[in-house]
């Protein structure tokens, strides 16, 4: 179930999402690194890295990428990657029968 969740920027949207991308003058290559960073780095664990941070990275712009996943799937950035960690906690909750509230998980102080 997590999986999936966790894996929202690969799922059946991204053919749309990308069309949406492409109208707001984000190239493929950086929508795929933005899907890289939360997917497999998972950059969200880290409660320092918000949405801007990641864009900035990336040389995209926030504004138009906010507004793309906004409009496809009904979060912004800033609340799609506190989606991962709400998910993420639940997956490490899940895994291990723990309440995780607020914890240290690779030296990274997740909520």
């Amino acid at each position: 179930m997590y999986q999936v969740s966790l894996a929202v920027l690969h799922s059946e949207n991204v053919n749309k999402l990308m069309k949406k991308a492409r109208d707001m003058n984000i190239s493929e290559k950086e929508y795929a690194a933005f899907g890289r960073l939360m997917n497999e780095e998972k950059v969200y664990i880290d409660p320092s890295v918000d949405f801007a941070a990641v864009c900035r990275w990336l040389g995209m712009d926030a504004e138009a990428l906010d507004a793309v996943l906004r409009e496809e799937l009904g979060y912004g950035g800033d609340g799609l990657m506190e989606a991962y960690r709400r998910l993420y906690r639940a997956s490490l909750s899940e895994k291990y029968g723990i309440n995780v509230t607020s914890s240290v998980v690779n030296g990274a102080k997740i909520y």
